[in-house]
């Protein structure tokens, strides 16, 4: 039962807990009513006080004092700006009574490799209605760098994810990804819509919400004693994520857990390795989540297959910028080649708004995933062109080329070196902290491939020469022998 119904009236609580019992459901609308008049109340409050502190302003105001800033309301502590219908400028800390959930000091990959804090939080529009808003905030300045507001409406994607990598290490199986993607009319930035993407260690959360007095202090106690799936998040971890899942639906972001759980028929893995994860949330054979190591270019990344329904799922790559998301619904056509014993590539071609074709090539993907990746593209009704007389002749337009390229570097060092310390890849795993340098720029090519080659051709070129000398050598002992 929410630990916000203790708050209220003894005969009260007896009756909304009947009325929760009898309709589960309704507790997003009570939660949400009782915050509006809590709002009403506090903003009445707020009229009294601020109208009693402006008259002491007013006389202790300049003459030539400069007008108030526009966009910026008249009442409430927290500065804010309306930008548009979904974002905000605040340009000032979150007061305390306006927060409503926080996860403080998490590492995010995206928008900026740095340290912020997420919080949900209340803002009063223009109307009197307190709105739920969603803020990256700085976790120096506590003055937030992204707000977003109507977050039913610009919420496009919402996923809580294993790392490859970490899924396979008891250690690490609980420092998971969540990623939220805007849709393009809620872009803070016109022509630049970047996902805000972080890493949560679930341990640290837990403790995060014991202090908070949001579970109770003895709450992991007991499960210590329940049977465990080794490779699922830990049984008090899964009552953090439903939490979590509570309070983004609260405030309008669906947040779809696509994490491992030791509960029977629910979200079970049907793979699970280092490079490969698939997940079932039903607990049968049709994954809803295919996760594979893959190269885009000389870029190392994940390649995802996520289902959110039955009818609709996304392509996901990344989680280096920039971050690649599509909709089944813009892919035309997937073709397979370059198959062999351990990898294979896989053309994805999609359709955009204009009618354009464009293709993505994605390379060097985990054969264990080839089964798993084709069965959910047929179930998305995805047409496969792997015999298609135009990839074809572009595959044996590839080889030729790499074969021309092998043949002339024979010794040169291999192009895009996947040491993470020199070309900045990033695979999914989460690193140490304060390993990173925070650089952004991806070094796509190893400096010393650019060096060295023409030596080694000219090296190649005295050898045949010499081969060639013996030969002739040896032809003309052979004529002039009797």
């Amino acid at each position: 039962m929410a630990t916000w119904i203790n708050d209220l009236p003894s005969d009260l609580q007896e009756l909304v807990k009947v009325l929760l019992l009898d309709y589960p459901q309704s507790e997003p609308v009570l939660l949400q009513l009782a915050a509006h008049y809590a709002s009403e109340a506090q903003d009445k409050r707020r009229k009294t006080n601020l109208g009693r502190a402006q008259k002491v302003l007013q006389k202790a105001k300049p003459k030539n004092s400069p007008p108030p800033a526009a966009g910026l309301p008249s009442l409430g502590l927290t500065k804010v700006e309306v930008v548009s219908k979904h974002v905000l400028n605040i340009t000032s800390p979150i007061i305390a009574n306006e927060i409503i959930f926080q996860l403080p000091g998490l590492s995010f990959l995206s928008p900026a490799r740095r340290k912020f804090s997420l919080v949900f939080h209340l803002y009063m529009g223009e109307d009197k209605i307190p709105l739920p808003v969603l803020s990256v905030v700085n976790a120096t300045t506590e003055i937030p760098e992204i707000s977003v507001t109507h977050l039913l409406s610009a919420t496009e994607l919402c996923l809580m994810i294993p790392i490859l990598g970490n899924s396979t290490v008891s250690t690490k199986k609980d420092t998971v990804m969540m990623a939220l993607w805007l849709k393009d009319a809620a872009a803070v930035t016109d022509g630049k819509n970047e996902p805000i993407i972080c890493t949560l260690n679930l341990d640290v959360v837990k403790k995060q919400l014991t202090d908070a007095g949001k579970i109770p202090p003895h709450a992991e106690a007991q499960f210590l004693l329940s049977n465990t799936d080794n490779e699922a998040v830990k049984p008090i971890n899964e009552l953090i994520i439903d939490f979590l899942q509570r309070q983004f639906n609260l405030c309008g972001v669906k947040l779809i857990n696509l994490l491992p759980s030791a509960s029977p028929g629910k979200n079970s893995l049907n793979m699970n390795d280092d490079n490969v994860i698939c997940l079932s949330q039903n607990a049968d054979t049709h994954n809803d989540l295919v996760m594979a190591a893959a190269y885009k270019g000389s870029k190392e990344g994940a390649l995802l297959l996520v289902a959110t329904s039955r009818d609709n799922a996304y392509l996901v790559f990344g989680f280096k910028k920039p971050i690649l998301l599509m909709n089944f619904t813009t892919i035309k056509a997937v073709s397979y080649s370059n198959i062999t014993r351990f990898t294979f590539s896989m053309l994805v071609t999609v359709v955009d708004t204009d009618g354009v074709e464009i293709s993505h090539d994605f390379g060097m993907i985990d054969q264990k995933s080839f089964q798993a990746i084709d069965d959910f593209v047929k179930r998305m009704n995805i047409d496969d062109n792997s015999f298609d007389e135009k990839h074809r002749e572009k595959r044996a337009e590839n080889k030729n080329e790499a074969a021309e390229g092998e043949s002339g570097n024979a010794e040169a060092e291999p192009v895009g070196s996947d040491d993470e310390e020199e070309d900045g890849t990033y695979t999914g795993a989460v690193e140490e902290e304060g390993s990173g340098s925070g650089s952004e720029v991806d070094e796509e090519f190893d400096s010393n491939v650019e060096s060295g080659s023409e030596d080694d051709v000219d090296e190649n070129d005295e050898d045949d020469v010499t081969n060639n000398d013996s030969g002739k050598e040896s032809e003309n002992a052979a004529h002039e022998s009797p």
